[in-house]
C-alpha cells in the first residue's frame, strides 16, 4: 500500500468517527498529523514511515510496521491508547462488513465497511454511559448523501445530512429538549445557517433564525428576534421578591428537570468580568470547562467563557429577548438551576432547567452561587445567635458577592438558618427550620 493511500484511510476511518465529545482532543491531534504528513508527501514523499503514527488505534490488522498485514477473517485488534477493534478483514488487511470499536473510556463506534475497507452505511456512536450520541449513514463513495442524528447530552437532537466529514450538511431540523419546539433549516459542515420554527402553540412557530453568537463586543444576532421554546415556556414580568424588578414566569406547567430558560449574550473573558465592579456584572454566568459542541469551533476551549446582557436596557441593550435566562432571579429556595446546553443559533451556552416541579404562573428562580467564603466560621451547622454578631461580621466581608445579595444572606442567617442549608441547592429550608422559619422570607 502507498503512503498516500494509507492516509486516505485514515481520514476516511476519522471521518467515520465524527467528533464525539469526549474524543475531540485526540481527533484533533490526529488530523493535524495527518494535514502534516499530507504537506511531507507534497514536498518528500520518502520521508514518512508509517510506523511513526502508532498512536492511532488500528482499524486493520497491522504488522510491526504499522501498515496492514494479509489476514482473512474475524480478528480483535488493539492500538497503544487501549482503543480495541473487533470485526472481519479481508485478505489485504482491510476491514470489511459491520464492526466495533471499542474506546478506551467505555464508549464504542458500531459501523460497516465496504469491500475496499471504507467505512459505509449505517453507524452509531454510543458514549461511556451507554447512552446514544451519533448514528446515521456514511457512504464513502459520495454517490449519495449520508445522513447523521447527533443526541447532546442536555436532550437536543439534530438530525440531517451529512457531509464527508460526517457533519449535519444541507437540509436538517433540530429539536429542543423534550422534542416539542424544533427549528427546520440548513446547515453548513456543521454549522446551522438559518431555518424557521416549528411548536404547540402559534407563539412559537413561525419564527426566522439565523446563527449569529455573541462575541466579546456584540449580542447574539436578531437580539429582538424571540427564542420559540421560550416563547412556549416562559414569559417576563414584575417579580415577586421585594426591590427585584423583572421575573422570570412560566406560561405552562413545567415538570421537574425539563428545560425553562436559554441563557446567552456576549461572550466576555473572565478576566474582563474578575476587574468589573459588581454593578457591571448584574446578569454574568461563567460557562463550563469541556462544554459540548456540535462542531470543533463550538466546544468550550474558547477564549470567552462567560456570558454577559449588559444591564439597564441601554444601547447594547434594548430589549434584549433572545434569550431570557438573565430574568431569572435569585431564590435560597430556588425551583431551577442553571445547566449546560448546546443550541444551534447561540451555541454552547448555558440554560434554566426545573428542579421541580413548576405551574403555570410561578415565578421561576434559581441559586446564584456567590461564594459565601465562610472563613473561620466555629459553627458551620448552626444558627447564628447574639453572641456570634461579631462572628457574623467578619462573614459578611469574605462573602464573594454584590452588597444586596450580602444583605440577604445576613437576613437569612439572622433569622435563624444554618449556613449548611444555605449551601445546599435541594434543601426545603421552610420543612427544616419548622416554625421558627420567619413568614417574611418564605418568599424571598
Amino acid at each position: 500500500m502507498d503512503r498516500r493511500s494509507w492516509i486516505e484511510r485514515r481520514w476516511q476511518a476519522l471521518a467515520a468517527v465524527g467528533n464525539p465529545a469526549w474524543m475531540l482532543g485526540y481527533i484533533r491531534a490526529r488530523r493535524r498529523r495527518l494535514m502534516m504528513l499530507e504537506q511531507e508527501l507534497g514536498s518528500d514523499a520518502s520521508s514518512y514511515d508509517a510506523s511513526d503514527d502508532n498512536s492511532e488505534s488500528s482499524e486493520g490488522l497491522m504488522d510491526e510496521d504499522s501498515e496492514p498485514s494479509s489476514a482473512e477473517g474475524a480478528v480483535s485488534s488493539t492500538g497503544s491508547r487501549g482503543d480495541h477493534w473487533e470485526g472481519e478483514y479481508t485478505v489485504h488487511g482491510d476491514p470489511v462488513g459491520p464492526g466495533r470499536m471499542m474506546y478506551a473510556d467505555g464508549g464504542y463506534m458500531e459501523c460497516c465497511y465496504d469491500e475496499h475497507g471504507r467505512p459505509e452505511g449505517a453507524y452509531r456512536i454510543v458514549d461511556p454511559r451507554g447512552e446514544l450520541r451519533r448514528s446515521g449513514e456514511f457512504w464513502a463513495s459520495a454517490k449519495r448523501p449520508g445522513r447523521v442524528r447527533v443526541a447532546f447530552e442536555d436532550g437536543g437532537t439534530v438530525a440531517a445530512g451529512a457531509d464527508m466529514g460526517n457533519a449535519p450538511h444541507g437540509r436538517g431540523t433540530y429539536s429542543y429538549p423534550g422534542g416539542d419546539v424544533r427549528v427546520r433549516g440548513r446547515w453548513h459542515h456543521g454549522t446551522f445557517v438559518e431555518g424557521v420554527s416549528e411548536g404547540p402553540t402559534a407563539a412559537s412557530c413561525g419564527i426566522k433564525l439565523r446563527r449569529g453568537p455573541g462575541t466579546p463586543t456584540a449580542l447574539p444576532a436578531d437580539p429582538l428576534t424571540p427564542d420559540p421554546y421560550e416563547a412556549w415556556t416562559v414569559r417576563v414580568g414584575a417579580s415577586r421578591i421585594a426591590g427585584a424588578g423583572e421575573g422570570l414566569f412560566a406560561r405552562r406547567d413545567v415538570s421537574a428537570g425539563e428545560l425553562c430558560a436559554l441563557y446567552s449574550g456576549m461572550r466576555c473573558a473572565q478576566a474582563e468580568v474578575d476587574a468589573r465592579e459588581w454593578d457591571a456584572c448584574e446578569n454574568t454566568l461563567s460557562l463550563d470547562a469541556g462544554q459540548e459542541g456540535l462542531s470543533d469551533g463550538e466546544d468550550m476551549d474558547v477564549d470567552a467563557p462567560v456570558m454577559d446582557v449588559p444591564s439597564g436596557g441601554g444601547r447594547r441593550a434594548p430589549r434584549y429577548c433572545a434569550s431570557l435566562g438573565h430574568k431569572a432571579n435569585h431564590s435560597f429556595l430556588n425551583n431551577a438551576r442553571y445547566a449546560p446546553l448546546f443550541h444551534p443559533r447561540h451555541g454552547a451556552i448555558k440554560c434554566v432547567r426545573a428542579i421541580k416541579d413548576i405551574p403555570a404562573g410561578q415565578e421561576i428562580t434559581v441559586r446564584y452561587d456567590y461564594d459565601h467564603g465562610w472563613g473561620n466560621w466555629p459553627r458551620p451547622n448552626k444558627p447564628v445567635s447574639a453572641r456570634d454578631a461579631r462572628v457574623m461580621r467578619d462573614i459578611m466581608r469574605t462573602v464573594a458577592a454584590p452588597e444586596w445579595y450580602v444583605e440577604l444572606l445576613r437576613q437569612w442567617l439572622c433569622a435563624g438558618v444554618p449556613p449548611a442549608l444555605l449551601d445546599d441547592v435541594a434543601s426545603d429550608i421552610p420543612a427544616a427550620m419548622g416554625k421558627r422559619f420567619p413568614a417574611e422570607l418564605r418568599g424571598a
